[in-house]
């Protein structure tokens, strides 16, 4: 008599694995479940199911780390892209828009390589896609920008939860006492175009 085969029930998400939860943190699926991944093929992620485990660890997660947030949280909650500390970002720059319209589909990006594909991606508040475009005189442009910091971001934006409050201004203490650790993170500051 031939056997039913049944159907694994998939899991929910109070049932995700830690690497589903990893991939909450750093957006790179290598071992997910079938939660998070119903066809068992890395590349084709449910992002419904990402949105909703987001939702579940949204409160465990945003905090985890002082000054950083995971990648779920800048790819659904981050208010906007970072700034580009030197010059135009390359989002906003028409020569670099021109170009990507004028190369069509990226030749050089084939298969399942969605975070190539789309040149208009952000991966912790920065663009995925960097390369660079050909001017009309067929000079090529490196995209070499700089963008800012986290923390500088985060704090730009009003985002930091009292203990990263508390931090700052200890980190703050350090730069009017002068210590090392207090120059080094008012360089950064300044990087960032923040006074203290």
């Amino acid at each position: 008599m031939p056997r039913v085969r049944r159907k694994a029930k998939r899991r929910t998400a109070t049932q995700a694995t830690e690497d589903d939860v990893e991939y909450l943190r750093s957006g790179v699926s290598i071992f997910l479940s079938d939660y998070l991944c119903p066809s068992g093929d890395w590349w084709d992620i449910d992002t419904g199911a990402v949105r909703a485990l987001w939702n579940e660890y949204r409160e465990v997660l945003t905090y985890e780390t002082a000054w950083k947030r995971p990648w779920a949280w800048w790819h659904y909650d981050s208010p906007e892209k970072r700034r580009c500390l030197s010059g135009v970002h390359p989002f906003d720059d028409p020569a670099r828009a021109d170009y990507m319209k004028s190369i069509g589909a990226l030749p050089w990006v084939e298969g399942n390589s969605r975070m190539q594909a789309d040149p208009y991606k952000l991966a912790f508040g920065k663009p995925t896609f960097r390369s660079g475009y050909s001017d009309e005189a067929g000079r090529f442009h490196h995209d070499s920008e700089e963008f800012e910091d986290e923390v500088c971001y985060l704090y730009r934006l009003g985002l930091f939860n009292h203990d990263e409050r508390k931090q700052w201004d200890t980190m703050l203490g350090h730069v009017k006492a002068g210590t090392d650790e207090g120059r080094q993170f008012q360089q950064m500051l300044r990087r960032n175009g923040i006074e203290v």
